[in-house]
């Protein structure tokens, strides 16, 4: 049977019966049945223990419901609580480890109005400072995220418009580049035309003399040829000169385009520096947190002191009686029944009175040397 709560009966379990629990009780540390509740309910040694429904139960903290009532080690409720040890403990604990401890306080009275002690309220204090802290905290860092965020929408707007900036310079260098090289491609496409028309001329006039040559030899008389050789050459020589002039004019020279890109550019096209930084800037955050109170209240039970921490103040005067030796007090101590026993070494004595002063009585009794130093503290 599978249990709705989520456990099962535990005294139903000890006789190998899966029962659903429906209650807790704190005191007795179990879980329990419909059943069993009536029985536990109307028994007369738990009758006035406070159960709570298993759903209620199961609402509680983790660290809250593993908390058993039991001793771990001797399976005994525990009954005690050792301030000096800050720990709660059961009789057998009692008697095998904290006999020499301070008087344990029984439990019942160091937990009573625990719910309402300063030190819960403490706590609740803390946890409620710690809260309002977290939450500035996580204030502050969503401002500071959301901050982050709009200084990236600035860096990306300044490095778009420096971009365009860079951009528009180059297509201003680009166009001015581009004009300067249609300038001079005119003007050198301008010489070359003018010099491919002259040599044009110089051409058909070439041309134009071996065609007049070829018709003097062929039809002319020797002696016209001959008359003519005169004129020919002096023709032939015009148009030799003009070649022979070509060479020492730029106009022949053999002319190319060069484009010769600049340091800056080629530097800038090769730079491995990057475009920009981009950096943390970082400050002291002078959020200012909500603190804890210096002083918190003490668990339930104050700490034992050291003995060099403890402050002296007089209460009260005594006047020992004297021996017949003086006297030589080296120790004293109080009793259960309130007397302070003092041990006079010098008289072999032990000095006995009332806590209340001089009005007190006070006794004297010998006792043997060896038995003093027993009632030094």
């Amino acid at each position: 049977m599978e249990s709705s709560s989520g456990r099962f009966c535990d005294n139903c379990e000890h006789r190998h019966i899966s029962t659903a629990a429906v209650t807790w009780c704190p005191d007795c540390d179990e879980a329990v049945c419909l059943e069993r509740k009536d029985h536990h309910d109307a028994s007369k040694i738990v009758k006035f223990h406070k159960t709570i429904s298993l759903i209620e139960f199961n609402k509680l903290p983790s660290f809250i419901k593993d908390i058993s009532v039991y001793c771990t080690d001797h399976d005994q409720r525990y009954e005690f609580y050792c301030c000096t040890h800050r720990k709660s403990c059961c009789n057998v604990c009692l008697n095998e480890s904290h006999f020499h401890c301070e008087k344990p306080d029984i439990i019942q009275d160091v937990v009573q109005n625990v719910k309402t002690s300063p030190v819960l309220e403490d706590i609740e204090n803390d946890l409620n400072c710690i809260m309002v802290n977290l939450e500035s905290l996580i204030k502050n860092r969503l401002e500071n995220k959301t901050r982050i965020n709009a200084q990236k929408l600035t860096c990306m707007e300044e490095i778009q418009n420096v971009r365009k900036l860079i951009n528009d310079k180059l297509d201003e260098m680009e166009k001015n580049l581009k004009h300067t090289m249609e300038s001079d491609i005119e003007e050198l496409g301008l010489d070359l035309d003018n010099l491919l028309k002259d040599l044009d001329v110089h051409k058909r006039h070439i041309h134009t003399l071996q065609e007049e040559l070829k018709a003097a030899i062929s039809i002319g008389t020797d002696l016209q040829v001959f008359l003519g050789l005169r004129q020919l050459e002096l023709r032939v020589e015009e148009e030799h000169s003009y070649l022979e002039s070509l060479k020492t004019t730029k106009a022949m020279d053999e002319v190319d385009l060069v484009l010769d890109i600049t340091s800056t550019m080629r530097a800038l096209s090769n730079s491995s520096e990057s475009f920009g930084v981009i950096s943390q800037s970082r400050k002291h955050n002078e959020l200012e947190l909500g603190t804890r109170k210096k002083e918190q209240a003490q668990l339930l039970l104050p700490s034992v002191h050291k003995l060099s921490n403890i402050k002296f103040s007089e209460k009260a005067k005594f006047r020992l009686p004297s021996g017949k030796e003086g006297i030589n007090v080296l120790g004293c101590t109080i009793t259960p029944g309130e007397l302070l026993v003092f041990t006079d070494c010098e008289n072999n004595r032990l000095i006995i009175c009332g806590c209340d002063g001089p009005s007190s009585e006070t006794y004297s009794y010998l006792v043997p040397q060896a038995l003093l130093p027993m009632s030094k503290i």
